[in-house]
């Protein structure tokens, strides 16, 4: 699961507590709960946007917390077809230039 994935999960789930109470005394459709609904309806469109973003080593790096080493690595085994560590299946990476660009969104969580 990529970090913007994280995000919006936790997110959602603080967004949906705040509004509860709200959706308890007033309904779903109160203007607190339907306003609160398309920010978050907009988070989520401005995080998919971010997960297909194409961005260099050092970006992704710096976005993901990853070492910039670790990430020349992994991007070198996936265009080589050499096997990746798990979570790295789904790594989308290109070589431009003299170094690569990553998916970001697919790049996986560090833990």
């Amino acid at each position: 699961m990529s970090t913007t994935t994280e995000f919006m999960r936790r997110y959602r789930e603080r967004v949906d507590q705040a509004l509860q109470p709200h959706r308890d005394v007033y309904g779903p459709d109160a203007p607190v709960v339907v306003m609160g609904l398309r920010l978050l309806a907009e988070a989520e469109t401005l995080a998919q946007e971010l997960e297909s973003e194409m961005v260099t080593t050092a970006e992704a790096a710096e976005r993901t917390g990853w070492h910039v080493e670790t990430l020349q690595a992994r991007a070198k085994a996936k265009l080589e077809g050499r096997p990746l560590p798990p979570g790295w299946e789904g790594l989308e990476v290109r070589q431009v230039g003299g170094g690569y660009v990553f998916r970001i969104g697919t790049i996986p969580e560090k833990r």
